[in-house]
């Protein structure tokens, strides 16, 4: 689990072939995980796209998108065995519920 963490959220600095034309065919939810690890070097460009890319901060924000989607794809067993599963309540409190008793 730790390892998972801490690879989703490492700032990526890949070169990127064509970064402007990569941003727009991104997923916008990981995206806007890109941009919460990256805010340092973007602070100040909002979602100008183009801005970044003539200041050469873009490539660090697409790249760590697709380290994100990379990571998910990864892990997307764990993710659904411990996250997406129908068989574990949402909370521990009725964890009773799904044991039944046997006579």
């Amino acid at each position: 689990m730790y390892i998972f963490i801490q690879r989703i959220s490492e700032k990526s600095t890949t070169i990127i072939d064509y970064p402007l034309k990569v941003v727009k065919e991104l997923n916008e939810d990981i995206l806007n995980l890109a941009h919460q690890i990256c805010n340092n070097s973007i602070k100040g460009f909002g979602k100008d796209y183009k801005k970044m890319h003539d200041h050469l901060v873009l490539n660090d924000l697409v790249a760590t998108a697709l380290n994100i989607y990379n990571v998910l794809l990864e892990y997307k067993e764990f993710i659904q065995t411990f996250f997406t599963t129908l068989n574990i309540p949402a909370s521990v409190a009725f964890f009773q519920v799904l044991f039944v008793e046997v006579h």
